[in-house]
C-alpha cells in the first residue's frame, strides 16, 4: 500500500511536495520540517514522527504530481494568488478561459500574476468543485465546475478544464476552457 503523500502540512497549511522533507507518523499525519520540530509526538494521534520517505521524479525527467496539480487546484479554491504563482516558472504563460475570444493570454510572472487575480475576481468565489486530474508526463487535465449567478439570478454551472504543461514540478503553462449551462428548473 503507498503512502498518501499528502501536500499539505496539517498544522501551519504550508505545501509539501512528494519529494519536500516532510515528518510523519504511523497514522500518516503530515508535517513540515520546522511544524515537527515543535510538535514532539505526533499532535494529531501522540505517534512517534519519522522522516517521510521522498518521492523522486518521474521517468521523463519531470516531477509534477496528480497530488501537486490538486495543491495547485486547492490554492485556486482559496485564491491564494501568492502561492498559485509559487507554482509557476519564470516564464509561464496563462491563456485564460474569458476576455477576447478565445480568451486573454498573459506572459511571464508579472502578466500571470496579474490574470490571475482578474479571474479569480470575475469568479467570485463561485465554490469550485474539484473533478478528475490526468497527469501524462510534463502535460495534464484538470477538470472543475463551480455555480455563479445567470442574468436572470438563475444560478449557471460553469464547467471546465485546465490544460497544464509542467518543467519539473513547476507550471510552465495553464489554458483554460469553460462552458457555462443553465441549471435546472426546480419542479
Amino acid at each position: 500500500m503507498a503512502l498518501s503523500m499528502k501536500t499539505r502540512c496539517q498544522r501551519c497549511d504550508a505545501r509539501l511536495e512528494p519529494a519536500d522533507v516532510a515528518y510523519i507518523c504511523s497514522h500518516e499525519c503530515t508535517y513540515c520540517p520546522t511544524c515537527a520540530d515543535a510538535a514532539g509526538p505526533c499532535p494529531g494521534c501522540g505517534g512517534e514522527l519519522v522522516p517521510r520517505p521522498r518521492r523522486g521524479p518521474l521517468e521523463d525527467g519531470s516531477s509534477m504530481t496528480v497530488e501537486g496539480l490538486r495543491g495547485f487546484g486547492d490554492d485556486w479554491g482559496r485564491g491564494d494568488v501568492e502561492a498559485l504563482m509559487s507554482w509557476m516558472t519564470d516564464d509561464c504563460v496563462y491563456g485564460a478561459s474569458v476576455g477576447p475570444e478565445p480568451g486573454t493570454t498573459f506572459t511571464g510572472r508579472s502578466e500571470v500574476e496579474e490574470g490571475f487575480r482578474r479571474i479569480l475576481a470575475y469568479e467570485d468565489g463561485g465554490g469550485a468543485e474539484s473533478g478528475p486530474i490526468h497527469l501524462f508526463g510534463h502535460r495534464a487535465i484538470a477538470e472543475w465546475s463551480y455555480l455563479r449567478p445567470g442574468p436572470d439570478g438563475r444560478p449557471l454551472r460553469v464547467r471546465g478544464c485546465d490544460l497544464f504543461e509542467m518543467e519539473g514540478r513547476r507550471i510552465r503553462r495553464k489554458d483554460a476552457f469553460i462552458k457555462t449551462l443553465p441549471m435546472a428548473s426546480p419542479t
